[in-house]
């Protein structure tokens, strides 16, 4: 039985609708915060977010952000998936050095 999804293509009308979503978000049309008030909302009630007095890095358009510690937090993450991904790739250049 086939259900239409045979490749992996992206069919025309995705890539248009696609287009039309980013175009509307960046002319206003749909606002970004409303998008993502769900998220917000869990994020808050779970502290990753804080609302209120001390924020350092709002979130445009959602009235949340992050304080200090969940900035540095934020920053600590970056850096070890940055350093993370360096190491993999020098890993697989040396590797792919040594085959030669």
């Amino acid at each position: 039985m086939s259900n239409g999804n045979e490749g992996s293509e992206i069919s025309d009308d995705n890539i248009l609708l696609g287009f039309i979503v980013i175009l509307a978000l960046g002319a206003g049309i749909i606002p970004f915060g409303a998008m993502l008030s769900p998220v917000k909302d869990w994020m808050v009630r779970y502290h990753l977010l804080i609302e209120g007095n001390g924020i350092l890095l709002e979130i445009p358009g959602t009235g949340a952000g992050l304080d200090l510690i969940r900035l540095v937090a934020l920053a600590t993450v970056v850096l070890i998936v940055i350093a993370l991904t360096v190491l993999v790739v020098y890993k697989r250049r040396i590797r792919d050095l040594n085959q030669r």
